[in-house]
């Protein structure tokens, strides 16, 4: 690997702030869409099909569902923080 022969900085502190990055990744309905348009080149191996293909269709929409209604209620949180600032 590169890192291990150029790398300065300890594999955990290049990986730690990756991850946490990939934690907090929403799969909007674009995503979703691009995901579902390449179903058949994921199912080709065991993992991508895993990560990408984890249910059916209901499980994905119920996934989208949920990302996007903690999105609208941080939004709502994050407005009203601002108004009670302002006032």
């Amino acid at each position: 690997m590169a890192w291990e022969r150029h790398g300065a900085a300890p594999w955990r502190d290049n990986v730690l702030p990756v991850a946490a990055l990939a934690e907090s990744f929403v799969v909007d309905a674009e995503v979703a869409d691009a995901i579902a348009s390449s179903a058949d080149a994921l199912r080709r191996f065991e993992a991508s099909a895993r990560l990408f293909l984890p249910g059916d269709p209901l499980t994905l929409t119920l996934t989208l569902t949920l990302a996007l209604t903690l999105t609208l209620a941080l939004t709502l949180t994050l407005t009203l923080t601002l108004l009670i600032t302002l006032a």
